[in-house]
């Protein structure tokens, strides 16, 4: 059994850290493999954006599940990549150090349950919004790209939101429920 250290301290490494459950095409359950290095993450791309499909399409307790399991570190790094943003500034808005962030990607550890959460709250967003893209069709604009559209949203300051950038608001429960608000209320033409 592989071993890290944690809190100082030597322990084993649990046989499945740094593995997420995740539905295959066919609904069978699949795994993030481990063994999976930063420099693969193209390779990888992928199978975590499946993840963000499978996390917005999930119930309540399936997100629970994904969150207690921990999302791969990695996720960071596509999820930014996708919004526009480099990992450190995402990494910075959803208040995670970025050399941990750094340390757990290198050494293939899931992100703590608080860091799963908060990641896990930007794949919400990101699959509200490839969700109206796939509802417009043919109506959405020629080579709208959700991702790279929310990302450009979060990055700019919001009436809404008192001026404040969606995006500086991710770090806290509270920040993302309103920040899914008025990212709601554009869908519906209810604006705040």
């Amino acid at each position: 059994m592989a071993r890290h250290t944690q809190r100082g301290k030597d322990v084993p490494k649990p046989k499945n850290a740094g593995q997420l459950l995740i539905r295959g095409k066919s609904g069978t359950a699949g795994k993030v493999r481990p063994g999976t290095r930063p420099q693969t993450v193209k390779r990888d791309e992928k199978r975590l954006r499946g993840l963000v499909r499978d996390y917005a399409s999930a119930d309540v307790m399936r997100h629970i599940t994904i969150v207690r399991q921990g999302i791969p570190a990695n996720a960071v790094t596509v999820l930014a990549g996708g919004l526009g943003l480099s990992k450190e500034q995402l990494a910075t808005a959803l208040d995670i150090s970025v050399p941990t962030l750094n340390r757990r990607a290198r050494q293939e550890i899931a992100l703590s349950t608080p860091d799963s959460e908060r990641v896990a709250g930007v794949m919400q967003l990101v699959g509200m919004v490839e969700r109206w893209a796939t509802e417009l069709g043919d109506g959405a604009p020629d080579g709208f790209a959700p991702t790279a559209w929310l990302g450009e949203w979060l990055s700019t300051a919001n009436p809404a939101l008192g001026g404040a950038a969606p995006l500086t608001l991710l770090d806290t429960a509270e920040g993302r429920t309103l920040v899914t608000q008025v990212l709601g209320s554009l869908e519906s033409g209810t604006f705040w």
